[in-house]
C-alpha cells in the first residue's frame, strides 16, 4: 500500500504542474514569463478551470504523501508527514479559492513547501547511502527560501516573476518525485 501512495506522488504533482505550465504558453493575452500561474484562474479560457482543478489534485497527492510517511515507521518521519499535510492542504486551497482571495494558499501556509524537504533531510537518516537525499533536500529548501524571500522583498524581477515561479514550481514538485523514489528505494531494499 505504501508503495502505491509513494508512486502516485512521484508522478502526479510534477506532471500535472508541467502540463499546466506548458499549456499556459499557448493562452492568448497571457505571459508565462511575467504572470503567475494563479492569474490563469481569472481568464475566460478553458485553462481557468484546469488551474482550479489541478492544484486541488496536486494538493491531495501531497497530502497522500504526508500520510504515507506518517503511517510507516522506517524511517520515522512525523515532521515530514505533518508539513506535507499542511502544504498539501494549502496547495489544494490554491484551486478552491481564486487568486486574490486571502484563502488562496491558506493565508500563506503554502510556504510550508520550504519545510517539507528540510524535515525530510532531518528525518531520512544519516547513513552514507542517504547523503545525496539529505544534500538535495537541504539545497531544495534553501533555494525555495531564497525564492520566497525574493518575492516578499520585491526583488523578484517584475517582468520575470512568472518565469521564476515556474522554475520554483518545477523544483518544488520535482523534489517530491526524487523523495518518493528515494523512499521506494529504501522500501525495496528492506523487502529484498
Amino acid at each position: 500500500m505504501r508503495k502505491v501512495l509513494l508512486l502516485q506522488v512521484a508522478y502526479l504533482p510534477v506532471c500535472a504542474m508541467a502540463l499546466l505550465i506548458a499549456w499556459a504558453f499557448f493562452v492568448p493575452h497571457y505571459s508565462s514569463v511575467s504572470q503567475h500561474l494563479s492569474e490563469l484562474q481569472l481568464l475566460e479560457h478553458p485553462i481557468a478551470l484546469a488551474t482550479r482543478f489541478l492544484p486541488v489534485v496536486v494538493g491531495l497527492s501531497i497530502m497522500v504523501f504526508g500520510i504515507a510517511v506518517l503511517i510507516h515507521d522506517s524511517p520515522r518521519m512525523p515532521f515530514t508527514g505533518a508539513t506535507a499535510l499542511v502544504f498539501g492542504a494549502a496547495n489544494a486551497s490554491n484551486g478552491l479559492f481564486v487568486a486574490g482571495d486571502p484563502r488562496h494558499g491558506l493565508y500563506g501556509l503554502a510556504m510550508f513547501f520550504i519545510l517539507v524537504p528540510a524535515c525530510y533531510a532531518g528525518e531520512i537518516g544519516s547513513r552514507k547511502d542517504h547523503r545525496l537525499a539529505i544534500n538535495l533536500s537541504l539545497a531544495t529548501s534553501v533555494f525555495l527560501l531564497i525564492y520566497t524571500w525574493l518575492q516578499f522583498s520585491g526583488l523578484d524581477p517584475h517582468g520575470y516573476r512568472g518565469l521564476t515561479q515556474r522554475i520554483a514550481v518545477l523544483v518544488i514538485f520535482g523534489w517530491y518525485t526524487f523523495a518518493a523514489f528515494e523512499l521506494l528505494k529504501g522500501f525495496r531494499s528492506k523487502t529484498s
